[in-house]
């Protein structure tokens, strides 16, 4: 007996089915080719990959102040974080109109040492962790005041 789930990206029951390389299916989350195991919609041809399946419902993230939802979005879309295009999967905030990429949401934690370049500031900004408390840092003013020190 196949395993069957309510998930909140989709009205009706989803059932896990296992699908061959020679199906042509495109997840509806990330609009990714899908093989092996997916969560399938049949009456509204809705597929899922079991990872877009997996991602939490809610995320918080120091780019933006309120919760992001995970929605799933009928158009394109331009993430806030990275700007670049994105459809299918959204980490969204509707009262802001905020949009992130899943996959930048998943990136951004207390080991990354990349630079990003955000909206709201001129420099390069770092994550940083002093002190185990978790901020955003200025890389530019962060690289001076260690030449000054």
């Amino acid at each position: 007996m196949s395993k069957k789930i309510q998930h909140f990206l989709h009205r009706h029951l989803l059932w896990l089915l296992w699908v061959s390389q020679d199906d042509q299916l495109g997840c509806r989350g990330c609009c990714k080719r899908i093989t092996g195991s997916i969560y399938v919609c049949f009456g509204c041809d809705f597929y899922l990959h079991r990872f877009c399946n997996e991602l939490p419902r809610e995320i918080r993230n120091f780019l933006h102040p309120c919760p992001l939802l995970l929605t799933i979005l009928d158009y394109e879309y331009i993430c806030n974080a990275c700007f670049k295009t994105g459809s299918g999967l959204s980490n969204r905030c509707e009262r802001c109109e905020f949009d992130m990429h899943v996959a930048g949401t998943q990136r951004t934690t207390i080991e990354t040492k990349e630079l990003i370049q955000h909206f709201t500031h001129w420099h390069p900004l770092k994550l940083l962790a002093p002190n185990n408390h978790l901020e955003v840092g200025c890389a530019i003013w962060q690289a001076l005041l260690c030449l000054c020190l």
